[in-house]
């Protein structure tokens, strides 16, 4: 196997596991290659590999089985010596062996999946399934089946999930079996997966709600008395499901039209004073967006029922004392779940099926009502690294107002510029975020980027909606912290509003808070705030370098009062820093001057140290080994230094000791370090 299949040694504890293995197994095959064919070895040699969880390696076992068969394939068998053995090469069908162990719940599974899988020939034309198949669904079964229970307080009674019928629709039993299916290339028949799917619903496999109990759940000991008396599968569960009533119901009938039921205010949550305020407020949002028309109807009842359940789960979790206004913040509040997508996510758990989307009309509608009364203006991510969790019972759920509409309102001024009704509104310079003069400075340069994007990039005016996102999400990164240069003897805040419109997650943030849960935001924005925020000198600011020597920037330090507005110039001058006549006299567009392409330095690159040196030496080996045996011509220089220093960050930063070789392991290796994504990522920043 070494030799012929691995090309590397056979590990020693591999070796090991199968010596340990083979004499228990091999006594019920005619041959140590037989024995070796079979998946039988590998199993019982994983319980020797290593820990518990481990798993024999599949290399080995392919290898191994590979040569076996290669060895019975070319062996002339004496023909009394395989009398009994079939001349077709048809392999075994039915189930043929106890696979799994003596215990009651690893026989109820064995049980079962015999039963479904003799059940499966009225799919499968008549024909058994493979024996190797019914092997292979035994052992993904057992590492699923069953290892749950849950009080069922209404029936008083205990619910051991999940049961071999739900367990056979969902696709991880399957993806075991592949696994333990003949060879690594070897699918698990679909024609088995349908057929066992089909008698799975039937059997009312769909009906148990394994995501309901699981939050519910202890682990289930295999002895638990359930085992004991449980019956096989009910094949005629879901028939009577469908059909329980009077034989009348049989015959088909015209479909019932749905009943919606719209704008409830029902009780959904419990009875603490902090769920009473989540309810009384929610049903003051969901009563508005119909009133003020972001709604034409009510929103469904089950709707209103999913969102109450899921901020509940959100909303005044944590508080903290606010020294400057002396007060106790107790957030998120509501209004602020509205407008994060978290709450809606949660909600569309709860909302129909698993397969119904949250509806957007509804999300669009919440988060407006959400912004409108104040939600944005609640800086939760700062608050929440000096916060502690909020009791159900504190006082201020008891005497808590509803939302009113925030401060920050549109002007009237502003209000002209809003379009007529039915397109979105465009170009806004609504206040969205809070009163501190840091706030105040990041607002005041998102609408001069916002305005300088309408009026020389875009075709028209930013939406409404786009701009409201971006200010939550800038507010989120910007001048949060500060850097002294003690070569220019003064304090640097980063970063600045300008990297921010650099830096993808900026855009990340903004997604989360624009119209629904899909909506991506314009890439035709993200392009054009790209530009000017490179214009204005964004690049340059090193936040990187500064962060390790940095402190938390306080919102009222001086720096905010004097800020001036981004300079547009900063990177024209930059590149044409010189005279003026230079700008003035030159005609037409300067002539690129073509750079002489050097390739295949081996010019050192990293320091001294031994390390750094040992990483130099195989790159440039490597390098060399591309260009001889992979490539046309040598690598550039500019990449050759992208790679070393992107590989000077990652090889050998680690060792361990390896007790089974006796040797101190360094790695991650240059050649491992090749492999691996990162290393081409980092060296693009350097490229």
């Amino acid at each position: 196997a070494e030799e012929e299949e691995l090309g590397a040694e056979f590990s020693d504890e591999a070796a090991g596991a199968l010596v340990k293995a083979l004499p228990i197994v091999a006594g019920g095959f005619p041959s140590i290659v037989e024995c070796l064919m079979s998946g039988d070895l590998y199993e019982e040699a994983e319980k020797y590999y290593y820990d518990e969880g481990d798993e024999f390696p599949l290399k080995y076992s392919s290898a191994l089985k590979s040569i076996a068969i290669t060895m019975h394939d070319e062996t002339e068998f004496d023909p009394n010596e395989v009398a009994d053995v079939e001349e077709s090469t048809e392999p075994p069908r039915g189930s043929i062996a106890v696979i799994l162990g003596d215990t009651p719940r690893q026989k109820v599974i064995e049980k079962e999946i015999d039963f479904f899988c003799k059940k499966a020939v009225e799919h499968l034309d008549g024909l058994e399934m493979r024996s190797e198949a019914i092997k292979a669904l035994k052992i993904g079964a057992n590492r699923i089946c069953y290892k749950k229970k849950f009080y069922d307080a209404e029936k008083d009674k205990f619910v051991v999930f999940p049961s071999v019928t739900r367990a056979l629709l969902e696709h991880e039993i399957y993806d075991i079996a592949q696994k333990k299916y003949y060879g690594l290339k070897d699918e698990f028949p679909l024609k088995y997966i349908s057929a066992l799917r089909s008698l799975a619903v039937e059997a009312g496999g769909a009906e148990e709600d394994t995501d309901e109990m699981e939050g519910m759940a202890a682990d289930c000991e295999s002895t638990d008395g359930f085992f004991e008396n449980k019956r096989l599968p009910d094949m005629a569960y879901t028939a009577r499901l469908e059909f329980m009533g009077t034989p009348d119901e049989l015959f088909e009938k015209e479909p019932e039209p749905e009943v919606v039921t719209r704008g409830s205010t029902a009780k959904v949550l419990g009875d603490s004073p902090r769920q009473k305020c989540i309810e009384r407020e929610l049903n003051f949002f969901i009563k508005k967006a119909v009133d003020d028309e972001h709604l034409e109807e009510g929103m469904r009842d089950e709707a209103i029922k999913a969102l109450k359940i899921a901020a509940g789960k959100f909303a005044y979790k944590r508080k903290m004392y606010d020294p400057a206004a002396d007060v106790m913040r107790i957030f998120p509040s509501v209004a602020n779940c509205l407008i994060d997508g978290s709450v809606y996510e949660e909600a569309e758990k709860h909302y129909y099926d698993k397969e119904d989307d949250y509806p957007l009309k509804y999300i669009s509608a919440l988060r407006s009502l959400g912004v409108e009364l104040g939600g944005a203006e609640e800086e939760v991510e700062e608050w929440d690294a000096v916060a502690m969790d909020c009791e159900s019972v504190d006082g201020f759920f008891d005497t808590k107002p509803l939302p009113q509409a925030s401060e920050f309102e549109f002007s009237e001024h502003n209000m002209m510029d809003v379009e007529e009704e039915g397109g979105p509104t465009r170009g806004s310079t609504e206040k969205i975020l809070g009163d501190t003069p840091r706030q105040k400075i990041i607002e005041r340069d998102i609408d001069f980027f916002v305005k300088k994007a309408g009026e020389d990039h875009l075709e028209e005016p930013m939406r409404d909606e786009a701009i409201k996102a971006l200010k939550t999400a800038v507010n989120q990164f910007a001048y949060k912290k500060k850097y002294y240069d003690a070569e220019n003897d003064k304090f640097i805040i980063f970063p600045s509003v300008e990297a921010c419109l650099i830096d993808q997650a900026t855009y990340d943030a903004a997604e989360k808070k624009y119209y629904g849960l899909r909506d991506e935001y314009p890439l035709k924005y993200i392009s054009v705030l790209r530009s000017l925020g490179v214009e204005v000198g964004g690049a340059e600011e090193d936040t990187t370098g500064m962060a390790d020597n940095a402190l938390d920037c306080e919102s009222t330090d001086g720096f905010f009062e004097k800020k001036r507005l981004p300079d547009m110039y900063r990177t024209a001058r930059l590149e044409f820093m010189g005279m003026p006549d230079e700008l003035e006299y030159q005609e037409g567009p300067a002539p690129e001057v073509e750079k002489p392409e050097t390739r295949g330095t081996t010019e050192k690159m990293l320091g001294d140290t031994p390390r750094q040196k040992c990483i130099e030496r195989e790159l440039d080996m490597i390098i060399k080994l591309a260009a001889e045996d992979h490539l046309d011509d040598a690598m550039r220089d500019e990449a050759i230094k992208g790679l070393k220093i992107a590989a000077n960050q990652f090889a050998y930063k680690r060792k361990m000791y390896d007790a089974a070789a006796d040797v101190i392991r360094v790695f991650p290796s240059v050649a491992n370090c090749l492999i691996d994504g990162a290393i081409y990522e980092e060296a693009e920043k350097h490229y």
